[in-house]
């Protein structure tokens, strides 16, 4: 499967992202939070490999393998076990990947992806924001650089927590000085991290000075980057890509920016049919009503 080229796109990153907001951090839960889990359903769906066989084979005298129909009934049931075995991996793959946290110039979006069909987004401004914790724990969290981060908020309100954050230490910074700037009344236009790294775009580093990716949106015009990118734009190529156009919130605008490449073909086609059929109707001219 070819990986996906959505961080290469210009496209909103969540549902009510403004035409004219910058993105700075987009991070997806890293894979080690679905590691344990991902062990557990493997070992699962080992088992009956091994043991389906013995007890077809007689290996296991079951007083129930006496029966005509106790084969076909094994069958059944071990097929029934994987079908469920597919739908939790399935659910518990889309509740990982669908979370993410969304660093703007403008406030921190986190989306929690709470089922199959079920989604929660939180939002928080800058100006909200009291202090930043950074927490990593675990062998596998210092080695691959993953943690939680903690943002204390002013006021009544719950803490702002996000979990199994890449790159963490950078993206605290990154907080920290947009929470700054706009302490300051830095206008949202002119915010930018007063940093070596200004961004953290699914796990790569943005260093300033260096090219920013579309999905960035440091361009302010959303709607008509998207347009102008998708005149060159092939139809998805990965079963990631078709996923995610089908289960987003804004799939609709990621149609249009994918759709270009199938329509144009279409069009191609088309034309081809039509010049093929000119002198069979006797040059008429056709019209497309």
């Amino acid at each position: 499967m070819s990986p996906s080229r959505f961080h290469l796109v210009p496209q909103p990153v969540f549902p009510n992202q403004r035409n004219d907001e910058k993105v700075f951090v987009f991070s997806r839960r890293h894979f080690i939070d679905y590691l344990f889990f991902a062990i557990i359903l493997s070992v699962l769906a080992i088992i009956p490999i091994v043991v389906l066989p013995l007890i077809l084979t007689g290996t296991f005298n079951f007083s129930i393998l006496n029966d005509v129909y106790s084969k076909d009934i094994i069958i059944l049931v071990a097929a029934s076990y994987y079908l469920i075995l597919d739908v939790v991996f399935l659910t518990s793959w889309v509740i990982h990947y669908y979370d993410a946290i969304i660093i703007t110039d403008e406030r921190i979006v986190e989306i929690t992806q709470a089922g199959l069909f079920s989604r929660k987004i939180n939002e928080l401004e800058y100006g909200q924001i009291e202090d930043v914790v950074c927490k990593i724990t675990g062998f596998l969290s210092t080695i691959f650089e993953v943690g939680d981060i903690e943002i204390q908020t002013a006021g009544p309100e719950k803490n702002f927590v996000m979990r199994r954050v890449s790159q963490p230490y950078v993206t605290v910074e990154i907080i920290v000085d947009l929470a700054a700037q706009a302490k300051r009344g830095v206008s949202t236009r002119d915010r930018l991290p007063d940093l070596a790294t200004i961004g953290v775009i699914n796990g790569q580093l943005i260093a300033r000075g260096e090219t920013t990716l579309p999905i960035m949106n440091f361009e302010k015009d959303l709607q008509a980057t998207t347009r102008r990118f998708a005149v060159g734009t092939d139809r998805p190529r990965s079963l990631r890509e078709k996923f995610d156009c089908w289960w987003t919130g804004h799939c609709n605008q990621m149609r249009a920016t994918f759709g270009a490449g199938a329509t144009r073909e279409q069009e191609t086609q088309a034309k081809l049919r039509d010049e093929k059929e000119k002198p069979e109707s006797g040059g008429d001219k056709m019209v497309d009503l």
